[in-house]
């Protein structure tokens, strides 16, 4: 694990500290996402193109972040995945269309991560689901 991955970690776990209780609010108010934050929510090896912190995670890096990750971070995804069921199965009614490609590959990152929480392998094949 190298120097450059543990501070995109740092960013990471300290944006998400910082704003899932605000994605939260958002979600419940709006029944959709309203602002900019899925790279936060939806990490995965490479950063996004438009993320101003350039966070991501690594194989190396993921079972730090497991252990550190604010139970928040599991509420916004369980959140999503509900509004999309409640809005007949549309995910794209909850988030940005420029975001399912994000999860498109938040997907493929964590099914390869071996012993992971079973509520997010759960949250993984209910968005595959929802974006097949």
């Amino acid at each position: 694990m190298n120097i450059q991955d543990n501070k995109a970690i740092e960013r990471l776990l300290k944006k998400q500290h910082e704003i899932c209780s605000d994605i939260l609010t958002e979600l419940k108010q709006y029944g959709q996402k309203k602002t900019h934050w899925s790279w936060y929510i939806f990490p995965t090896n490479k950063p996004g193109l438009s993320d101003p912190l350039q966070t991501y995670i690594t194989k190396d890096t993921v079972e730090i972040f497991l252990k550190l990750a604010l139970p928040e971070w599991r509420l916004c995804l369980e959140k999503i995945v509900s509004l999309a069921i409640e809005k007949n199965y549309r995910l794209e009614k909850v988030l940005f269309d420029i975001d399912i490609g994000r999860v498109v590959f938040f997907i493929k990152f964590w099914k390869e991560i071996p012993n992971k929480p079973i509520w997010l392998s759960d949250v993984c094949d209910i968005l595959h689901i929802l974006i097949n």
